[in-house]
């Protein structure tokens, strides 16, 4: 198993948005607009309520309203699916981070990426190597609720296999180790996490693959509602906040001291 902080820096500094010539002739008003946030949990180190600050992404996003002159940032934390739901109706201002979809794209509008990820298959020590799709064939795959669905159902187009949705990664991992599903499909990132932090995951010796025909590069952005008039402007604001804060090097240095804390064994 490859060690995590090493993986997860490497993809974090390749994520990286290169802005140059802009910086300075940006302005950014000040704003006392307080901001009702919402995101998941069990998505670290993006998003977890066991960690510092919530997870490298929800530290982000509140860095980054608050450098725009937000007075106030509230941030809740519900399953995914709903957090989705209650953006959608209006209860929060935006959410995050998500990755896009054709359902999501019809509902919400997009800042630029947060930060990047891409797919990985994890499965038990004795299960045969997934290299491909058809590998999956008569298998059950386990991607919690709120997760993407789009990329499973173009699979299920090419092979039959069956998906289990249980809320939070934790579940599918757990339910891998009890034999109760063949494959999780998650972000690399966030299962190496997940088995790390995990004395039980750690010492059932989980496999990784990366399966070429799923490991396209995905990236995760604030989503706000198209039904909220204030939604575009908002979007605009928390864009040219993003630009200045990794102009400014606070992007980077938040992944560095975040990763470095992260468990390695």
């Amino acid at each position: 198993m490859p060690q995590v902080y090493d993986s997860l820096l490497s993809m974090a500094r390749g994520s990286l948005i290169h802005l140059v010539g802009i910086f300075g002739c940006l302005t950014f008003p000040t704003s006392t607009q307080a901001v009702r946030l919402i995101t998941g949990d069990e998505y670290a180190p993006w998003v977890d309520t066991a960690l510092p600050g919530g997870g490298i992404a929800t530290e982000m996003v509140r860095e980054v309203f608050e450098l725009i002159g937000s007075e106030t940032v509230s941030i809740e934390s519900k399953p995914w699916a709903r957090a989705l739901y209650e953006t959608q109706q209006g209860q929060h201002d935006a959410t995050f981070p998500y990755v896009p979809t054709l359902e999501r794209k019809q509902n919400f509008l997009y800042s630029a990426p947060l930060f990047s990820v891409r797919n990985a298959l994890f499965s038990g020590a004795k299960a045969p190597a997934f290299r491909d799709v058809v590998s999956l064939k008569g298998k059950t795959l386990c991607r919690p609720q709120g997760y993407s669905i789009d990329l499973v159902e173009t699979m299920l187009k090419q092979v039959s296999f069956e998906v289990v949705r249980p809320v939070g990664i934790g579940n599918c991992f757990r339910m891998l180790v009890r034999d109760r599903v063949d494959v999780v499909m998650t972000s690399e990132s966030v299962g190496l996490l997940e088995i790390r932090s995990s004395p039980e995951l750690a010492a059932a010796s989980i496999k990784l693959d990366i399966v070429p025909e799923i490991a396209d590069e995905l990236t995760l952005h604030l989503l706000a509602p198209k039904s909220d008039s204030d939604s575009a402007a908002l979007i605009e604001k928390f864009n040219e906040g993003l630009t200045r804060y990794e102009a400014s090097g606070l992007r980077q240095k938040l992944f560095d001291r975040r990763l470095s804390e992260l468990p390695v064994r």
